[in-house]
């Protein structure tokens, strides 16, 4: 049987064909700013990793971003050192101001971990729930990141009564995450090898705080 496309249908397949299969590719960032970066945050304490910057290489104004930001990774070679990332556009996307925890990270093996906060006024979600009066909407994400990409691992780092705490306690290296209601709760995280496990928290629990 013999099919026939429309003339419209053929003419849209050929300019759609070379669409598909092909990825976006990743901006660069110029040796000289690299440097320049290098030389401002590597020597902090504690000292920076990451940062975020914008497509042409600029850093990231965590108050007032409203484009596409990519992960810079300062330690890794300058032609795969940026990372996209679809959660961190999504949640420019939705108006939420994103800034990096440099205290929050944790490395083992080719894998590190970050928490990124996030923020933006009450008003822009009709049904968030305010914790209190003038507070806007906390979120904190936990981000595992190997091999040139970003995951995220959870979403419940951070947020109304919800905080998380590094912990590094001999060779146990990991985070606690608590949450405070009418009754403390609380979940580690902790580097089992080289895997990040959730597994409950044996502290012992109290009244709120």
């Amino acid at each position: 049987m013999r099919i026939t496309l429309p003339t419209n249908s053929f003419l849209l397949l050929l300019l759609t064909a070379p669409l598909f299969g092909l990825s976006a590719e990743l901006p660069t960032v110029s040796e000289e700013r690299l440097s320049d970066y290098r030389a401002e945050y590597e020597n902090r304490n504690p000292p920076m990793k990451y940062l975020l910057i914008h497509a042409d290489g600029s850093e990231a104004d965590t108050v007032s971003s409203t484009r596409s930001l990519y992960l810079l990774d300062l330690s890794a070679d300058p032609t795969n050192n940026l990372i996209a990332s679809p959660e961190i556009d999504e949640l420019i996307e939705s108006e939420f101001f994103v800034e990096i925890q440099s205290d929050s990270l944790l490395s083992q093996g080719k894998t590190d971990y970050l928490v990124l906060s996030m923020s933006r006024p009450a008003e822009y979600n009709p049904r968030y729930f305010r914790c209190a009066a003038g507070h806007g909407e906390d979120r904190a994400y936990l981000f595992s990141i190997s091999d040139g990409k970003a995951k995220v691992v959870s979403k419940f780092f951070g947020g109304c009564a919800t905080s998380y705490e590094l912990m590094r306690d001999g060779n146990d290296r990991g985070y606690r995450v608590i949450e405070r209601g009418e009754r403390v709760r609380s979940v580690r995280y902790m580097l089992r090898g080289d895997t990040l496990v959730r597994e409950p928290d044996y502290q012992e629990k109290g009244s709120p705080r």
